[in-house]
C-alpha cells in the first residue's frame, strides 16, 4: 500500500512537471529572419522521412525526435539507431533509448552526430599543413506522459554544440565553438479510442540564442510550431491484412512569416510474421512568396516481432540535382 502511494506521488510530481515545461517552453521563443542552429531542422528516422515528415500526430519510438508525445503510450524498451547521408552532411548517425517506467511515465535518451567531413589544410604554396573538419552533436532527455485515454504529453530537452577542430597548423582557417540549449514541447489528442483521427501539436527548438565562443553576436535557434492530423481509414471489404494511414502536416515560424505543408502516407500488409511497408511524402514551402515543391520522398519497411528496419530517400531538387540525393536507414529493436 505504501509503495503503490509512493508510485502514484511519483507520477503525479512527473506530470506537473511536464505541464509547467509545456507552459514556460514559450518564454524564449522570438521571430528574427537569422537563425543558427540550422541543422537541428535535418530529420532524423526513415520512417518519417518517408513520409514527408508529416508525423505530429504519430506514434512509437521514432516520435522521440519529432512529437515527444507520441511516445507516451509505449510498454515496453527500446533501442533504435539512424543513419543519414546527405550531400551537405558526409554522415549523420543517431541512437536512442526508450525505458517505459509504468504509471510514471516513459522516459528516453537520445544522441545525434553531424559529420560535415574533413578537408586538407594548405598554404600559399598547396604544402599540406593539418586538418579541418565541421561536426555538430546534439544530446537529449524525454519524458512523455498519458493523461487518460485521449491526451498524451512530452517534453524534450537537448544540449547542442556546433564545433570546427583544427589539427596541424591551422593556417587560414576559422576554428569555431558554438553552443546552445533546446527544448521540444508537444502533446496529442484523440477523439477517442475508437476514432480514426488523431492531432498533435509541437513547438521545437526554443531556447536561448546561439553562443558562438569569444564571438559577441548570437544568432536565435530555428523554432518551429508544427500542427498535424493522423487519418487511419478503415473499411469491411479490405483485406484484414492491410492497414492504411494517410497525415497532414503544417508548419509556422512562431512569427508565421514562413510556413510549410507536409504530406504523408502509408501502406502496411500483414503477411505471416512480418508487417511489409510501402510510404510516400511530398513537402511544399512558402516563404512570403509563391508556394515552392521542395519534393517527394518515398521510402518502404519490414517489421517482424520486435525488429524493424526502414528505408527512405528524399528527391530534393538541390541534392539530387548535384548526384546525392538523401538517404535514410533506421533500425529499432524492442527489448
Amino acid at each position: 500500500m505504501l509503495a503503490s502511494g509512493r508510485r502514484g506521488a511519483r507520477a503525479r510530481q512527473s506530470r506537473y512537471f511536464l505541464l509547467a515545461a509545456l507552459l514556460l517552453a514559450p518564454v524564449n521563443v522570438r521571430g528574427q529572419s537569422v537563425n543558427g542552429a540550422l541543422d537541428v531542422l535535418f530529420p532524423t528516422g526513415a520512417r518519417a522521412t518517408s513520409m514527408g515528415t508529416a508525423v505530429a500526430a504519430e506514434q512509437g519510438g521514432e516520435a522521440l525526435w519529432w512529437n515527444p508525445a507520441g511516445i507516451a503510450r509505449l510498454t515496453k524498451p527500446e533501442f533504435a539507431l539512424d543513419h543519414f547521408a546527405t550531400f551537405v552532411v558526409e554522415s549523420g548517425d543517431a541512437a536512442s533509448f526508450i525505458l517505459p517506467a509504468g504509471p510514471v511515465g516513459v522516459f528516453a535518451i537520445s544522441g545525434r552526430l553531424l559529420n560535415y567531413g574533413t578537408t586538407t589544410n594548405k598554404d600559399v604554396n598547396n604544402v599540406e599543413l593539418g586538418t579541418s573538419s565541421v561536426r555538430s552533436v546534439v544530446f537529449g532527455g524525454t519524458f512523455a506522459a498519458a493523461f487518460g485515454d485521449r491526451v498524451s504529453a512530452g517534453v524534450t530537452f537537448r544540449l547542442y554544440r556546433l564545433t570546427a577542430p583544427c589539427s596541424g597548423v591551422c593556417y587560414n582557417v576559422v576554428v569555431a565553438d558554438a553552443r546552445s540549449a533546446l527544448v521540444d514541447a508537444g502533446i496529442q489528442f484523440q477523439p477517442s479510442l475508437a476514432s480514426p483521427f488523431s492531432f498533435g501539436a509541437v513547438l521545437s527548438n526554443v531556447g536561448p540564442d546561439l553562443q558562438v565562443h569569444d564571438q559577441p553576436q548570437a544568432d536565435a535557434l530555428p523554432a518551429r510550431l508544427h500542427l498535424g492530423m493522423s487519418y487511419r481509414p478503415t473499411s469491411s471489404q479490405w483485406d484484414p491484412a492491410l492497414r492504411v494511414r494517410t497525415s497532414i502536416e503544417f508548419v509556422a515560424t512562431p512569427s508565421l512569416s514562413r510556413g510549410e505543408v507536409h504530406l504523408g502516407g502509408e501502406v502496411g500488409y500483414v503477411s505471416g510474421q512480418a508487417t511489409l511497408y510501402l510510404r510516400g511524402g511530398y513537402i511544399y514551402e512558402q516563404s512570403g512568396g509563391p508556394e515552392s515543391s521542395v519534393g517527394p520522398s518515398l521510402g518502404f519497411g519490414i517489421a517482424s516481432g520486435r525488429v524493424q528496419l526502414d528505408f527512405a530517400q528524399v528527391f530534393d531538387s538541390f541534392s539530387t540535382g548535384l548526384g546525392k540525393p538523401p538517404r535514410y536507414v533506421s533500425i529499432r529493436i524492442g527489448l
